[in-house]
């Protein structure tokens, strides 16, 4: 009786830590989202917002749900871009024709647009931003640096 017993018990131990560590490995898993996933994740957020605002009234559930959320929406897509803009691209251009260890000053604000990449930083440069506006329409990654050093001053 004794050993039958023991078989179970080790049984039900082996199953027990067989199941801690499936659960273990569920929660290990991660996901990075690159910059194009990040604004096809925004298009397809705004669309359905659209779609949403065009097909409710007033009084219908939805509208009266999802109240919260635009005021949060409105504030993230107000324009808060100074002056006039131009695109990553333009600023890329920028960048790569000022000299090594020179400044770099912006009379404009840069916004992100679609096709456009995230802005690469190879040599060691100062930006000064005049108080000017880069704005990342909520990409995940908008400056990779890979020169010594890179200085931002006055940039919003």
């Amino acid at each position: 009786m004794a050993k039958g017993l023991n078989k179970i018990v080790i049984a039900f131990l082996f199953l027990m830590f067989l199941s801690i560590s499936a659960v273990s490995a569920q929660e290990n898993t991660t996901s990075e989202i690159g910059l194009d996933e990040n604004m096809a994740t925004i298009d397809v957020e705004e669309t359905v917002e659209d779609t949403l605002n065009l097909g409710t009234s007033d009084d219908s559930v939805i509208a009266s749900e999802s109240g919260e959320e635009d005021e949060v929406n409105a504030v993230m897509n107000e324009d808060n871009l100074k002056g006039s803009i131009s695109t990553f691209t333009d600023l890329q251009n920028l960048i790569d024709n000022t000299g090594v260890n020179n400044t770099l000053t912006l009379d404009k604000d840069y916004s992100y647009s679609d096709g456009d990449s995230e802005i690469v930083i190879t040599q060691s440069i100062i930006i000064d931003g005049k108080n000017h506006v880069l704005d990342g329409k909520l990409s995940t990654r908008i400056l990779y640096i890979t020169g010594d050093y890179g200085l931002f001053q006055k940039l919003c």
